[in-house]
């Protein structure tokens, strides 16, 4: 015999009620085996006697692929309705060449290309594009992007861009002048884009993409900086504060230096004013 159907009581049976279910067996090597079962309650089991679902495969002959769904298309999908969906194919997942594409209210929401790239469309009206919630009262919440080498030519980088032209970037650079500096950049990732950079040893450079001091303001107009205040008492305040461990007189508490160059280029301090502590007894503090 080389195949049968076979229908058995599936379950306690009384005066109103024989329960049944359906068995498929094949041979193979002589040997009968069931391969699909169709139990009392509506489940089918592919290589499954005791189905858990509506439809359970199983694959007990070694492969880590439990069923295979097929089409002579350029697309295939698996869909899924609920009570309250609105089409048969509204929320769907599959493949198209070797994409995986998930539709969910009839439009494409995610892709996952070939070469592993994700991509995520929203048609949301309002409100987040996407949103990432902690669920962990023991943890905190993080995202993590991961180059795949430590080191200058392989930077981590999120840009921000309108109708798919770079309009700002945050975060690392390709060869940037300062090893492993983050940049704000007005455009893609170039460091000739970079408008604001914080250096590995906390520098920061507002015009430059490699200050010298840890705040460095490079403009090409003579006006670098404004200082403004609103209180409605008082003026804009700059505090020089110097906090030293063993304050003595004639300290210097703080200074404006005048740099300029020369006519070889040099560098060249051409001026300052300065406040020197002549007094730093507690109580009877003076300065010049």
């Amino acid at each position: 015999m080389g195949a049968y159907i076979r229908g058995t009581v599936d379950g306690s049976v009384s005066s109103s009620n024989v329960p049944g279910r359906l068995q498929f067996h094949t041979a193979s090597g002589g040997t009968m085996y069931e391969r699909l079962r169709i139990t009392s309650g509506g489940k089918l089991g592919l290589g499954e006697t005791s189905p858990d679902f509506k439809f359970h495969s199983k694959e007990t002959g070694g492969s880590s692929i439990a069923g295979l769904f097929e089409t002579n298309q350029t697309d295939a999908y698996i869909s899924f309705q609920a009570s309250g969906t609105t089409a048969s194919s509204t929320v769907r997942i599959g493949a198209v060449g070797d994409n995986f594409q998930a539709f969910v209210n009839g439009a494409e929401r995610l892709r996952i290309t070939s070469d592993g790239k994700l991509i995520h469309y929203s048609g949301n009206a309002s409100g987040h594009l996407a949103e990432f919630n902690q669920t962990n009262a023991s943890n905190d919440a993080r995202i993590l992007i991961n180059s795949p080498a430590d080191n200058n030519i392989r930077p981590s980088f999120i840009q921000l861009s309108n109708a798919g032209t770079a309009k700002w970037g945050i975060g690392q650079v390709y060869a940037s002048t300062s090893s492993g500096a983050f940049h704000l950049l007005a455009g893609n990732n170039e460091e000739s884009k970079s408008k604001f950079v914080v250096t590995t040893a906390g520098r920061v450079g507002i015009g430059t993409i490699n200050p010298n001091n840890f705040l460095h303001v490079k403009s090409t107009s003579d006006d670098v900086a404004i200082f403004q205040s609103t209180n409605s008492g008082n003026g804009a305040a700059i505090t020089l504060d110097h906090i030293g461990g063993s304050p003595a007189d004639n300290d210097i508490a703080g200074k404006v230096v005048f740099n300029g160059q020369d006519d070889a280029l040099n560098s060249t301090t051409y001026a300052d004013i300065r406040c020197i502590t002549s007094d730093v007894s507690n109580g009877s503090e003076r300065h010049i």
